[in-house]
């Protein structure tokens, strides 16, 4: 019984500590390795038909632009991409749909795409409009949707084994961090700013505490680069 006591009054650790690894991202050098085996023709591309390139090469883009979840993605509509203002527009969302901006080489390969493959699906899949289908346009699955990303591990160099779609939008973050980091004195946004703008992005709600967790990972990551730098410096061997 007074073993049990004690116990019951030990102080508790918290469950989640403040290097959260739930929250990685991968380097702009992994995500380049990725890219150049990916985009279509490449000869290390490990998709085997030209439509398999161009559609898991748009699904790629896609997320890596964006942030979104492998969801968000799955049920996008050729209609919900515009080419022409570099938009798509999330219908199917867990939290909040939201249009989100995508960039010219996103823009090129969806347009690649519609054109060169989907457009010649059969009649009944184009009337469904799901933009990521297999050969004969039945909707891909989220089962599908990782075995993309699990064939990219197996045969691209470097790649993590943590690589999975989500990751693209823990790296979205770290981009997004890095970019309001490098933003001019007279232009930096608040802290509230910063985590308005990111929970608004990735679909989270105004009072989500998701845009600060990543925040304040980031502000870790930038500490410890910091430390790790001054300590190269600190008492190090003097020269005789």
């Amino acid at each position: 019984m007074v073993v049990a006591r004690l116990r019951s009054l030990a102080p508790r650790a918290k469950g989640q500590s403040d290097d959260d690894l739930t929250l990685e991202g991968v380097s702009r050098e992994v995500l380049q390795a990725i890219e150049d085996a990916v985009v279509p023709g490449s000869p290390a591309n490990p998709f085997a038909t030209p439509f398999l390139q161009a559609r898991n090469y748009l699904y790629w883009r896609l997320l890596l632009d964006t942030g979104a979840r492998r969801g968000e993605g799955r049920h996008a509509k050729a209609e919900d991409i515009s080419y022409s203002t570099r938009r798509f527009r999330i219908r199917v969302s867990k939290t909040v749909p939201r249009t989100v901006p995508i960039g010219p080489q996103t823009a090129e390969a969806f347009d690649r795409f519609i054109n060169e493959h989907w457009a010649h699906l059969p009649r009944a899949a184009r009337g469904r409009g799901y933009l990521f289908t297999d050969e004969k346009g039945v909707h891909l699955s989220l089962r599908s949707c990782n075995r993309i990303f699990e064939r990219i591990r197996q045969h691209v160099p470097g790649v993590p084994a943590f690589l999975a779609p989500h990751t693209l939008r823990r790296t979205w973050n770290d981009s997004f961090s890095e970019r309001v980091d490098a933003m001019p004195p007279g232009q930096r946004l608040s802290e509230k700013q910063e985590n308005e703008m990111r929970n608004r992005h990735q679909g989270w709600s105004k009072k989500s505490s998701m845009g600060s967790r990543y925040s304040k990972r980031h502000i870790r990551r930038e500490a410890d680069r910091i430390a790790e730098e001054m300590a190269s410096n600190i008492a190090g061997p003097k020269e005789d």
